[in-house]
């Protein structure tokens, strides 16, 4: 079996949890990042990772020390109507660290998933499940 090293952002979100529970439930190492709520997980090979992700020379630091083979990238302002009376802070907390796992993934070399929600993608073509369902 390939031990693969799973970094998640999110990891404390419902999609997150599952993912890290799947996860681990196939033997990888998870490194899972949390910021408003904990992770309801206890695992040897999840290490649980307080964060804010907004923070970028902190996410950096963290994603290069970690050196992931995956990145699945599910952390983001999840209030929709938030999002929308605060354009800022829906750019300063979805999309600059999404740019920044973006960049630093593909100077790593490694895999990266992005999970949004259907007000972005709606998920018709399914191709979020089925990446997920393969890299897993």
């Amino acid at each position: 079996m390939i031990c693969l090293r799973i970094l998640i952002t999110g990891a404390s979100s419902l999609p997150g949890y599952r993912a890290a529970l799947e996860a681990l439930r196939r033997g990888y190492e998870v490194v899972g990042l949390y910021y408003a709520h904990p992770i309801p997980v206890e695992d040897e090979k999840l290490r649980k990772v307080f964060i804010d992700v907004s923070q970028l020379d902190d996410l950096r630091r963290l994603i290069i020390e970690e050196d992931p083979d995956v990145i699945i990238h599910m952390a983001a302002l999840g209030d929709v109507d938030l999002c929308e009376r605060d354009k800022g802070l829906a750019w300063k907390t979805t999309v600059e660290p999404s740019m920044v796992i973006a960049s630093i993934a593909s100077r790593i070399g490694c895999f990266i998933v992005y999970l949004s929600t259907d007000y972005v993608f709606d998920g018709e073509g399914g191709i979020i499940g089925s990446m997920i369902r393969q890299i897993l």
